[in-house]
């Protein structure tokens, strides 16, 4: 989107004088914005989704890239200036003992690339270390906890440490 953006850098808008570029952009942010609390109220209050995850993670990422090259253009109420959504009322809160991290998207081989040479370096130095990786279509983070091997609690990570 930002990209098709640049070739209209140059025109003004003949009515109010912005340059075409932002005011698409603009435009284009808070329908995007409209999408994201739609879609995430579906899926966090509703729990109907009406759009897969890698629909959703991209439409974000279009906002996140317009953000990015518009700073201006981003609200403190914008989808992308929060993590999920208010958890259903039939679910009881938990206070986890550690504290459960998010991990950033990766779309493509170079996203996972980056992400390994990241974390070996913080992690492991130069040790070797293999791993396994597999997709995620569609899912969730979740703690899952046992005591003498009886399941006690389960959990996701929630809006809270």
């Amino acid at each position: 989107m930002v990209k098709d953006l640049n070739k209209t850098a140059a025109q003004k808008d003949a009515t109010t004088g912005e340059p075409r570029q932002r005011r698409e952009a603009k435009s284009r942010a808070e329908k995007l914005r409209g999408l994201l609390n739609k879609y995430s109220y579906e899926y966090y209050v509703l729990d109907k989704p009406s759009v897969s995850d890698a629909v959703f993670d991209s439409l974000n990422n279009e906002l996140k890239e317009i953000e990015k090259a518009y700073p201006e253009l981003m609200t403190p109420d914008s989808p992308t200036q929060r993590v999920g959504g208010k958890p259903l009322k039939k679910f009881a809160k938990v206070r986890h003992s550690t504290r459960m991290l998010s991990f950033n998207d990766a779309f493509s081989h170079e996203d996972m690339e980056n992400w390994n040479e990241r974390n070996m370096k913080l992690l492991f130095g130069n040790a070797k270390v293999d791993f396994y990786v597999e997709l995620k279509l569609d899912g969730l983070a979740i703690s899952m906890i046992y005591e003498n091997g009886v399941f006690k609690t389960g959990s996701t990570r929630g809006e809270e440490p």
